[in-house]
């Protein structure tokens, strides 16, 4: 006799689940402390260095290894090597998984992720600059991308239908930090100052910024893109 009863899919299943949605984190930004965990059971993090034995006879460290190429090595490679045998741990993140299967939601994060990576290399950039007008020059174009992607990842997480506890807490949180007095001066002097000198200083002469006596009149790559 066949079934005639709903379907209901994995996705459906984890998101029934009251202990996954974020009925009651979203309300509250300040409880989100980690994508990883669910509130309350930040503690129980699990943090191992060392790759399983087993990885290697599973070819687990070749798929560990794909995953974090041209990362942050160091701090996913023990997100991978620490499993954690709580129930509400492992609904809390296939729920995570849920949403980010759908791709409107799945896109925001390597876009957000890149734009991380140029403002770093941005700062560690400009920690190596003498010249001080042109390291200034570097910090303000990686303070304009900080603001600018932490605005498109709210932007986008603001339009979407998010499900899980951890994304919809996610958004709740950079609302509040994004609506903050302190994140909005930030964003406004970066922006203040970067119309200043588009009206002052013509684009084929941003490299002029740096001392001559410094013999380094190179930006990193983001900071030359930014300025074209």
């Amino acid at each position: 006799m066949t079934n005639q009863g709903p379907h209901i899919t994995r996705r459906e299943s984890i998101r029934s689940d009251p202990n996954v949605r974020g009925d009651h984190e979203a309300a509250d930004p300040h409880a989100f402390r980690s994508i990883l965990l669910p509130r309350g059971l930040e503690r129980a993090r699990v943090q191992r260095s060392r790759e399983p034995a087993c990885f290697v006879d599973l070819n687990l460290d070749q798929v560990v290894a794909a995953i974090v190429a041209r990362r942050d090595e160091n701090f996913l490679r023990p997100l991978f090597y620490s499993p954690y045998r709580s129930e509400q741990i492992v609904r809390y993140r296939q729920a995570v998984f849920a949403d980010l299967e759908y791709p409107d939601v799945f896109r925001l994060f390597p876009a957000f992720c890149e734009a991380m990576r140029a403002v770093h290399a941005d700062v560690a950039y400009a920690k190596k600059i003498s010249a001080k007008r042109h390291r200034h020059m570097v910090i303000l174009l990686a303070v304009s991308s900080y603001c600018e992607a932490v605005a498109r990842l709210l932007g986008g997480l603001k339009s979407l239908p998010l499900q899980s506890a951890g994304l919809r807490t996610l958004r709740a949180y950079l609302a509040a930090y994004a609506g903050s007095d302190a994140f909005a001066r930030l964003a406004a002097e970066a922006q203040d100052l970067k119309e200043f000198l588009s009206q002052v200083v013509p684009s084929r002469h941003v490299l002029e910024l740096a001392d001559a006596s410094s013999g380094d009149m190179r930006l990193s790559d983001h900071a030359a893109r930014s300025m074209i």
